[in-house]
């Protein structure tokens, strides 16, 4: 492995922390000018997987120029959920 590379261990630890840690792992990147310019960022995807947690992701890495790449168990439409917690305390 180059250097600047990711480790096997290191990228799965980052895959169970969530993918907050793949948008840190992109803009850390991008921030040491060591930005590829066909870079590959893997995002895997499962059903009720939370909505922020994974758009947002989707959407910073790509805005530093890597290449989402979303993987599923099988190719078909996946579910996301939205917790919110309401601000008033009255509303069900």
């Amino acid at each position: 492995m180059s250097e600047g590379s990711v480790s096997r261990r290191e990228m799965c630890a980052m895959l169970a922390a969530g993918p907050a840690s793949l948008a840190m792992m992109a803009s850390g990147a991008a921030a040491e000018g060591d930005r590829p310019s066909a870079g590959k960022v893997l995002m895997p995807l499962g059903d009720a997987t939370e909505t922020m947690d994974t758009y947002y992701p989707y959407f910073r890495i790509a805005e530093d120029g890597f290449q989402v790449v979303v993987a599923g168990p099988e190719a078909r439409m996946y579910h996301t959920v939205m917790h919110e917690v309401p601000h008033d305390s009255s509303i069900p």
